[in-house]
């Protein structure tokens, strides 16, 4: 049968440019995503999405979480057929107006072609990237005809082993361990790492739009700006620096003088700045010293969590554009020095001053929500932080295998106090370090460091997790060429990522650390790479005993600072009953509960904590028994 395609127009209208610098229109709706080598067409699709959750919505797969179906479905990621596409109509008048347009497509998920009426404008290579074409106005059709918006997408396995096999030397590991039921060579793609699998997630190489696509009008300028507050001196809590970097983008390339304005109403602050533009697009870093009287803000269990609104205003040619963020006034400090003992046998010390207090770290990490990230709600979100406070605690590590999170979740850190520990998107392997990949990386950490260098939750940025341990321990095998990994290491987390960091969010602000774990200075004096990274008594530690009696306090090491640790629980019945369908599958060692087991004896190592300190159920009834094997995994980790 004949797959037919039917185009949706969407009419689009927007407000008239004149008397307006620039102006936004969204096209987040009426997508079709098809597919012709599997003859499936969806319309009506609103992004972000992905194909998993379009599929399953519209009703043409079962839920993607459902038993085996992370096996059933891999053939979705493994096909290079699917296309999103938008068809739009624009107003002549209101084109016209217009001295240029731009198209923005936030997070594109993962390797695409970007096609406008026909024409390729963009291939992308990196999820973690907004995308920006800067003027497209002439490729544009107006006078009410049809211009057409599509994303071709290609297979991300298939490209991560394409990456792989061009790749001078091999790139460990190339494959997820056979338990995890994964996709090879993530580390070859700017991807969140786990949608290839991990030892706590299914293999699910997500495809799609994960963020906002809309055009922007300039009929005379656009703006955006970033932003860091941070003591001008350390220890001085009463002298700040505002930290701006203004990006303007213009339709024209000639001389133009603005006056930039920064404003802080609550408190009537106000600054201005007289600047000369001369390019069409600009960056210009404005820092601006503050001493008003101002209220600090204090992780969870420390005080208050004061927020302010800081506006910035442009002004050109007699138009102005506004732009708000909410800013915190904190300091970060991370203490690295001897011990009381003054002995260096003994190491230094690793902890934090969050406004010259000493803070006890208490929390947890942070994996993505769900493994589809367009399923999170705000609501979902804001019932974790909830529970998090309520819990006491006072941090949250975003692990480096991941997102970089949405806005929200930074939003709702500032708001309930919960600092957060932030990995950048590298974790548990080598990764390569070709002019390419770096220049793509370079992009990555600019773009997310400016996002959210403004959110006082922030605590530190880690570069990496436990790729200084996998590499100087010899994770992979790779003694006969260690030098050769080692160079790549450097090359990538110190002499790209950390110099990024500091241009755009100086140590003041908040610091820098090659990875996690790390000794901290303690790998800086081993030229980053320590030969022991999970020494107690330097930097932090990631600890994992599934052997050992975890209710006897004499079993916990002692290290400096703890960020990541923990065994493992089922999910209450209530959650597995929407994954599991017969009484069959109910026990801790059912077939089904095995498959989902992605940690190697998982499911044994968990009975074994259970039995050191309790007696595992033998109930006749499987569902009861069920139960309560689910209630001591838990009780067995909450302990």
């Amino acid at each position: 049968m004949k797959l037919l395609f039917f185009t949706l127009t969407l009419f689009l209208k927007i407000f008239s440019l004149n008397g307006q610098a620039s102006s936004q229109l969204n096209l987040d709706t009426n997508w079709i995503v098809w597919n012709q080598n599997f003859r499936i067409q969806v319309p009506n699709v609103t992004i972000p999405n992905s194909i998993h959750t379009i599929l399953h919505q519209s009703g043409q797969i079962e839920d993607p979480l459902f038993q085996y179906n992370d096996l059933k479905l891999r053939y979705l990621s493994l096909d290079d057929g699917w296309t999103f596409s938008q068809s739009f109509r624009l107003d002549e008048q209101e084109t016209k107006n217009a001295n240029a347009i731009s198209l923005t497509l936030d997070s594109v998920d993962t390797m695409a072609s970007i096609f406008l009426n026909t024409q390729l404008i963009l291939n992308t290579s990196n999820q973690f990237l907004r995308h920006k074409i800067d003027d497209i106005k002439s490729l544009l059709k107006s006078s009410n005809q049809e211009n057409v918006l599509e994303v071709k997408f290609s297979s991300p396995v298939k490209q991560a082993k394409s990456a792989a096999d061009s790749y001078p030397y091999r790139m460990p590991p190339e494959c997820p361990p056979k338990v995890q039921k994964g996709d090879c060579q993530i580390n070859m793609l700017r991807k969140k790492q786990c949608s290839f699998s991990w030892d706590w997630g299914p293999n699910f190489p997500n495809i799609g739009l994960n963020g906002p696509v809309y055009l922007t009008f300039v009929n005379n300028f656009d703006f955006e700006f970033a932003v860091s507050v941070y003591p001008k001196q350390r220890h001085d809590l009463n002298n700040w620096i505002i930290d701006e970097l203004v990006t303007i983008r213009r339709a024209v390339a000639t001389a133009q003088n603005i006056k930039v304005i920064t404003k802080i109403e609550e408190i009537n602050f106000e600054n201005s700045n007289n600047l000369t533009l001369n390019k069409k697009i600009e960056q210009k870093s404005i820092l601006i010293d503050f001493s008003d009287s101002i209220d600090l803000w204090w992780p969870n269990g420390y005080g208050e969590q004061k927020m302010y609104e800081l506006k910035v205003i442009v002004e050109m040619n007699g138009q102005s554009l506004t732009r708000w963020k909410k800013i915190g006034f904190r300091s970060v400090q991370l203490v690295q020095e001897l011990t009381p003992s003054k002995k260096k046998e003994h190491g230094l010390t690793f902890y934090f001053k969050v406004n010259d207090v000493d803070i006890f770290l208490k929390g947890s990490n942070w994996i993505p929500a769900d493994v589809f990230q367009e399923r999170i709600t705000r609501d979902y979100l804001t019932d974790l932080f909830n529970s998090a406070k309520e819990s006491y605690m006072n941090v949250l590590r975003v692990w480096g295998g991941g997102i970089y999170e949405l806005e929200h979740f930074y939003d709702l850190a500032n708001e309930y106090g919960i600092l957060v520990w932030q990995d950048f998107m590298f974790a548990c392997a080598a990764y390569p370090t070709n002019p390419e990949f770096l220049q793509s990386v370079e992009k990555e950490v600019e773009y997310q460091v400016n996002r959210l260098r403004h959110h006082p939750c922030i605590l530190i940025w880690a570069g990496n997790n436990e790729n200084e341990a996998a590499i100087s321990t010899d994770w992979y095998g790779i003694k006969d060429q260690k030098e050769r990994y080692f160079a790549d290491y450097r090359k990538l987390y110190i002499d790209t990522i950390r110099p990024v960091v500091e241009k755009y969010d100086p140590a003041l602000s908040r610091p820098y650390l090659s990875s996690s774990p790390t000794n901290g200075l303690g790998s800086e004096e081993q030229n980053w790479l320590a030969k022991n990274p999970y020494d107690w008594n330097y930097g932090d530690l990631h600890f994992y005993d599934y052997k050992m009696n975890s209710w006897d306090p004499k079993n916990f090491p002692l290290p400096r600072l703890m960020s990541e640790f923990g065994v493992q629980s089922l999910p209450s019945m209530s959650t597995l009953s929407k994954c599991f369908l017969s009484e069959e599958d109910m026990d801790l060692q059912s077939n089904l509960t095995e498959h989902r087991q992605h940690h190697g004896n998982g499911n044994q190592e968990m009975i074994d904590e259970i039995k050191n300190n309790l007696e595992m159920p033998s109930d006749s009834d499987r569902r009861k028994n069920f139960n309560r094997q689910i209630y001591l995994t838990q009780l067995n980790q909450g302990k």
